[in-house]
């Protein structure tokens, strides 16, 4: 079946049951190893079965992809990806590219970088979010110039700008550098609930005394007193002990 077209593959993929898709998921799977290994129509396939109606042909077409072993060539996949599910494809092959992408780490961090101010607003969010759960310092200055910057998102909505920097807030929260909560702090003071929460929870998750007297500063506000105290009991510093009694 696999020295058919990508057009023909595909056309049997979507007209077989789930059955006969999750068998020929897996023989890719076994043979998987690079996309080389895969071939054109075994990516098209797996592309398209990672938005499959049923989950579990997603999850396998997940399992198949992730097991491309070969740093260098995951970047045209990662890019044929953002492509798909920026057409707003569906969710279910959003989510599974997402899943993908942070099983695959590292490796998908550089192109993940190099798209972040060239998709559009709903696939932006999708890299925010696996950014963060990959955790890798290279996407902290990047996050802060391309999504953080006063002059960025100059085409976004204003409403899905604010959700685009309150994800990319929490994303530098778990990312964690120390040199990190110096970056968030500013953002408690932008006159923005939204954003002012979302570096509250920034601070919360790298759990680093120095975000202690700005957290205590910012729970005399009565609408951030709970968040900023959660937060300070979460980093369970000393000089918090006073304001948390």
């Amino acid at each position: 079946m696999l020295n058919l077209t990508s057009e023909e593959l595909e056309k049997q993929f979507k007209e077989s049951d789930v059955p006969t898709r999750l068998t020929i998921l897996k023989a890719i799977s076994e043979k998987t190893g690079t996309p080389t290994a895969m071939g054109e129509s075994g990516i098209v396939l797996i592309i398209e079965a990672m938005g499959d109606s049923e989950w579990q042909g997603r999850k396998e077409a997940v399992s198949a992809m992730a097991k491309v072993k070969d740093n260098g060539d995951k970047g045209p996949i990662i890019q044929r990806l953002l492509d798909r599910i920026g057409k707003n494809d569906n969710v279910g092959r959003r989510n599974a590219a997402a899943d993908l992408f942070v099983q695959w780490g590292k490796a998908s961090v550089l192109p993940l970088l190099l798209n972040l101010n060239k998709v559009n607003e709903d696939t932006c969010k999708v890299v925010i979010d696996v950014l963060g759960d990959i955790r890798d310092p290279r996407a902290i200055s990047p996050l802060l110039t391309d999504i953080l910057g006063a002059d960025s998102l100059p085409e976004t909505s204003a409403g899905f700008a604010d959700n685009l920097r309150s994800s990319a807030l929490e994303a530098i929260g778990k990312i964690g550098p120390p040199e990190g909560v110096e970056q968030v702090i500013p953002f408690l003071k932008k006159g923005n609930p939204l954003i002012t929460f979302s570096a509250i929870k920034a601070l919360e998750l790298m759990k680093s005394p120095l975000a202690v007297p700005h957290l205590i500063a910012i729970s005399a506000e009565k609408m951030f007193k709970r968040a900023a105290l959660e937060a300070l009991g979460v980093i369970s510093d000393i000089k918090a002990l006073p304001c948390l009694l």
